[in-house]
């Protein structure tokens, strides 16, 4: 595993000083770092230090090949540049034979943008500090960059509202948009290196019925997503709120059928917006809808479209049959007026690197950890959810009674639902043996 990048370091080889660590993730270590040489000395890049793909993989090379062919499709296209990060450079250094080398990208650094991320979580909170317009906004110039990523055959596969960057700017719509985070996004033309050999990168809470069925993702995965995004933008919420499973529900195409919330200027037939987005959600991709006739919806056109039977549940239907028993802690620290009512995301972290997270109930399993560690074979196809505990608005984690192996909390086998705490330490296997695999610690985000 590399080595991080300390403040104020420049390492052989790199003409980057690093400023700061912005996150340590599965995949790769981030930092923002500062240009020592050449045209653009001074200015800040975004450098990428990867632990996945590790330099030793058999399909490293073609990675590389893979990279330089798809910064080479978003710069021939201007309209497309315009909306991405800017791909700088790769640099490859595969070490001696004792060595286990080390990878980089670097990458525009998105000085002013702000994660779409941040607005939802904003006007969820307070409606009025967001702009219904700001909203609609936010939704059509998404729409225009998937466009036209699309029509250069790339499939982003890891869609989410933290890869959408948007910047106040003075052209008409106010905004401009930055989309990042396309270092495993596919060719549509090109089978990818890694196809059999690693996973496809995608985020709970956001993944398609293709991520969640093992398929190899495509156009129809990222319209999935932006399906999602654009009800929490401009609906009540994620369509997927309230399902005790979420993964069962996007396989089975449920979800909380979208209502726009205000009318859309030049926007006349709200209700085929509506049946549009909500044509997202299909199981069969060749049922949703594409980036150009999302787009044209949200500008108010209208076109022949079949909208497939939506056998969604109402809202006030999707909660849990089964009755949820209270939780409490091992250390029986109840809940207590004190405790908020709103909680911050919870991020899960393995050797001090960031491994998963979610901001909705989410279904953990074998799948989301696959590609850290072998260990991660002790992990249940389902192993645990993570989920809002209703009646305190508190984040609490329960183990699925199908796994082989048992959830470990603190140390104690979980055998009812506890609530979270940051620093908790989150792990699988028999404790009467004394056996704890893959240890992973809770953090807030913001905690």
């Amino acid at each position: 595993m590399p080595i991080k990048l300390k403040e104020g370091e420049q390492r052989a080889g790199l003409r980057y000083k690093v400023l700061r660590r912005l996150s340590d993730g599965a995949m790769a270590k981030s930092y923002e770092a500062e240009v020592m040489a050449g045209s653009r000395t001074g200015e800040s890049v975004f450098l990428k230090q990867y632990i996945s793909p590790s330099v030793k993989v058999p399909w490293f090379d073609a990675y590389v090949s893979y990279q330089k062919e798809l910064k080479k499709r978003i710069e021939s296209d201007g309209d497309l540049k315009a909306r991405c990060y800017e791909m700088f450079e790769f640099i490859v250094n595969k070490g001696g034979k004792d060595s286990s080398g080390v990878f980089y990208q670097v990458f525009e650094f998105v000085k002013d943008g702000i994660p779409l991320t941040k607005y939802i979580e904003d006007f969820r909170e307070d409606p009025t500090s967001v702009e219904w317009k700001h909203r609609v906004i936010f939704a059509r110039i998404m729409m225009f960059a998937l466009d036209y990523l699309h029509r250069a055959k790339i499939v982003h596969t890891d869609l989410k509202p933290d890869n959408f960057f948007m910047i106040p700017g003075e052209n008409k719509a106010g905004f401009k948009l930055k989309l990042i985070d396309l270092d495993f996004a596919i060719l549509t033309d090109q089978q990818s290196p890694w196809h059999g050999e690693s996973g496809y990168v995608g985020t709970p809470g956001y993944h398609s019925p293709e991520h969640l069925r093992g398929e190899v993702p495509q156009g129809a995965s990222d319209i999935y997503t932006c399906g999602l995004i654009l009800s929490e933008l401009l609906g009540e919420g994620h369509p997927l709120r309230g399902f005790d499973n979420i993964e069962q529900a996007t396989l089975n195409g449920e979800y909380v059928p979208v209502k726009i919330a205000e009318p859309i200027q030049r926007v006349e037939n709200l209700g085929f917006l509506e049946g549009v987005i909500n044509a997202c959600f299909q199981p069969d991709p060749a049922k949703r809808p594409n980036a150009r006739q999302l787009l044209e919806a949200l500008q108010g056109k209208t076109f022949d479209f079949e909208f497939p039977e939506v056998k969604s549940p109402a809202p006030e239907d999707i909660e849990p049959e089964r009755e949820v028993p209270e939780p409490t802690l091992h250390t029986d620290p109840t809940p207590t007026e004190e405790q908020p009512k709103k909680v911050p995301k919870v991020e899960l972290y393995y050797e001090d690197n960031k491994v998963a997270g979610c901001s909705i109930d989410t279904v953990f399993g074998h799948n989301h950890f696959r590609a850290v560690s072998d260990d991660a074979k002790f992990i249940g196809k389902k192993q645990f959810t993570i989920y809002k505990d209703r009646s305190s608005g508190t984040w609490a984690i329960s183990h699925i009674q199908e796994a082989t192996n048992e959830t470990v909390v603190n140390g104690a086998s979980l055998k009812s639902p506890v609530f979270l705490q940051d620093g908790m330490t989150i792990s699988v296997g028999n404790t009467s043996k004394g056996v704890e695999k893959f240890p992973m610690t809770i953090r807030f985000q913001n905690a």
